[in-house]
């Protein structure tokens, strides 16, 4: 019995090592194909960030870990699943009515990333239009509603998720260009961690209702190029093997390109990936650092294709 009991004790800090060796180190598989993409295309690191989930769907929770997940980038796109969210809850909590034309630009919104009914969907969800320019207090007031989703996700926990600007082809102009500031200190911002968190609390059913987030779900829900040829290239799709389900959101202006994620692998696998880059016109920065973290994490992806270019010319910025 002695022994037994000797023998147990001697094996339990072994078998607590073993289980963490077993566990990635998410930290710096974020960092290292960072890091190779810079090195790959001439990046500077800083101003590059990943955020990686691997999600543990009976739990209902994920491992976590980043390069410069807390870094604030301009979000382009990826901002309109913010407002997203934010409506579901209104809808759910009986503040706002789910019409046909919302649905119109929810569907529009997300599904091709129509600029037209962001904007529609944002008035709708914070009581603000645009117009003229106002007076300072007219202008206070104007923000403080803008800002509705801001203080929403604020009290879910969420840290620095600065989402209440519209997005523009050409440009704000009236009482949306003050909103921004003199200096355009009030630009939307996210974090790669922000907007990772959201996308597993979607897929997870930790938002809203299990009902609402099965519809965001819905409206995310992609194909792949392995699997359809029409799919972009650009992005985390674009290097995911075959029967791998997809569920996205990308944002691209001339400054920027990002891509949110979550992956769910034929073997059952699922992980939420949130890259953000300030390199707009490089086609395979996105792709590069999913295909090398997914890789990390036995996924078998593919890199970005020898065939497309890596920088887009000058005169195809947006």
């Amino acid at each position: 019995m002695t022994g037994q009991g000797y023998n147990t004790a001697m094996l339990l800090p072994l078998v607590i090592a073993t289980a963490m060796s077993q566990t990635p180190d998410l930290d710096q598989i974020a960092r290292a194909a960072c890091e190779k993409a810079s090195a790959e295309y001439g990046l500077e690191v800083e101003k590059l960030a990943a955020t990686i989930h691997v999600h543990d769907r009976d739990a209902r929770t994920w491992a976590h870990g980043s390069h410069q997940g807390a870094r604030k980038f301009y979000p382009a796109s990826v901002v309109k699943v913010f407002f997203l969210a934010y409506a579901m809850h209104l809808i759910e909590q009986k503040k706002l009515e789910l019409t046909d034309e919302l649905q119109r630009g929810f569907d529009d919104m997300i599904g091709y990333s129509s600029n037209d009914a962001t904007n529609y969907v944002l008035e709708v969800i914070t009581g603000t239009g645009s117009g003229p320019n106002v007076s300072d207090d007219e202008l206070k007031e104007f923000m403080q509603k803008r800002e509705a989703p801001n203080r929403w996700y604020a009290s879910l926990g969420y840290k620095d998720v600065y989402a209440v600007q519209k997005t523009w082809y050409d440009g704000p102009y009236g009482r949306d260009r003050q909103a921004y500031g003199l200096n355009w200190e009030h630009r939307n911002s996210l974090t790669t961690d922000a907007t990772a968190r959201w996308m597993s609390d979607v897929m997870l059913d930790k938002f809203v209702t299990p009902d609402k987030c099965a519809d965001m779900r819905k409206l995310l829900s992609r194909t792949i190029l392995a699997d359809d040829e029409k799919a972009s290239k650009s992005y985390i799709g674009g290097v995911l093997p075959s029967g791998t389900k997809l569920w996205s959101k990308a944002g691209w202006t001339s400054d920027v390109r990002h891509d949110l994620a979550c992956v769910r692998t034929k073997d059952g696998k699922e992980i939420t990936l949130c890259i953000y880059t300030e390199y707009g016109r490089n086609t395979k920065a996105v792709s590069f650092i999913a295909a090398e973290i997914l890789r990390s994490l036995g996924v078998d992806a593919k890199m970005p294709d020898d065939g497309e270019p890596v920088w887009l010319p000058e005169d195809q910025q947006i």
